[in-house]
């Protein structure tokens, strides 16, 4: 027997090694569940815009108005998305959750994402998806994010509710990238598409990926 082995048979005899690791080992499991539900908590949470601030905004350009067919008579909400965001889905069912059931008329219009240089074949099938769920909408190609920029919105989720040039508000409707539960940003737009109008406007926080993810927006040139 070599002195280490004696060593740490002296130190724990071989009935005491067993309940040191049936001891060791479910804390080393807890320790290793409560890093990872940490990190998983933090990419769920991370935001990519000012959270609850008070809005403010110059009136919408005149010449992104008439692009954009917004009307002083009817309110319309504008999202930028990014086909290959993952985090958009939870948008898109509070979306529709609101839609469904508003109250006062609003017109909307999604601003679909595509890199500059990306063929048509780079978004696959999204304009046929986001049909199928919100049949009168309109949806535009969104070059390099041009038009979404226009209106301040970075990451896809990002919206605005607009009365003609005027934006009411501002931010995104999710309480984080994955997680469903009441936000301000879903409670403002659900009051606003009820009332046509809110009481407080507010820019939210918006929790998607940047519209120019260079890992999401890659793509093989022919």
């Amino acid at each position: 027997m070599s002195w280490g082995t004696y060593k740490a048979n002296a130190l724990f005899p071989k009935g005491q090694k067993s309940r040191v690791w049936l001891i060791a080992l479910p804390v080393v499991w807890l320790v290793m569940v409560v890093l990872g539900f940490t990190l998983l908590l933090k990419h769920d949470t991370k935001t990519t815009s000012d959270v609850g601030s008070a809005l403010r905004v110059s009136p919408i350009e005149d010449a992104l108005v008439e692009r954009l067919g917004l009307s002083e008579n009817l309110s319309h909400v504008v999202v930028a998305v990014h086909p290959r965001c993952p985090c958009t889905a939870n948008t898109l069912d509070e979306l529709q959750l609101a839609m469904v059931h508003a109250d006062a008329p609003a017109a909307l219009t999604f601003l679909v994402y595509q890199p500059e240089s990306a063929p048509e074949s780079w978004r696959g099938d999204y304009f046929a998806r986001l049909r199928k769920r919100f049949d009168d909408a309109t949806i535009l190609r969104d070059r390099a994010g041009e038009l979404s920029k226009s209106l301040d919105l970075h990451s896809s989720g990002a919206m605005v509710v607009t009365l003609g040039p005027q934006v009411l508000f501002r931010g995104g409707i999710t309480a984080g990238r994955s997680c469903r539960q009441d936000n301000l940003g879903a409670l403002t737009l659900r009051e606003f598409l009820d009332r046509g109008a809110v009481a407080n406007s507010v820019e939210t926080p918006v929790f998607g990926c940047e519209l120019d993810n260079q890992s999401k927006s890659s793509f093989k040139a022919n």
